[in-house]
């Protein structure tokens, strides 16, 4: 399927079994759901975090730009949980409220 006719939740799914494994898409749809409601555009002005993943000072950089978001997420996930990845993340955000 032509990537840019996919919905939000479609591409960040692909994103995650094409470079991921299908194992690991529960476990970043469930983070983004925790983190924004799949809302592209969350802020939370107390930390600085924006998007869909709540990164950390990315507001000027990932406004509007929801698709980069989501492989700015998944970079930062892979760099921090590199052996297990978004599932790691949660478990990791299931403990301490962050990831």
């Amino acid at each position: 399927m032509n990537p840019h006719k996919l919905t939000l939740k479609g591409y960040a799914q692909s994103q995650v079994e094409t470079l991921w494994t299908k194992r690991q898409w529960p476990c970043l749809k469930q983070i983004v759901w925790i983190e924004s409601r799949w809302q592209h555009h969350s802020y939370n002005p107390t930390t600085d975090a924006y998007g869909l993943g709540q990164l950390i000072g990315s507001r000027h950089y990932l406004k509007g730009k929801p698709r980069k978001q989501i492989r700015k997420m998944m970079e930062y996930i892979q760099h921090r949980y590199p052996t297990d990845l978004a599932c790691e993340a949660l478990a990791h955000h299931q403990r301490w409220d962050w990831y």
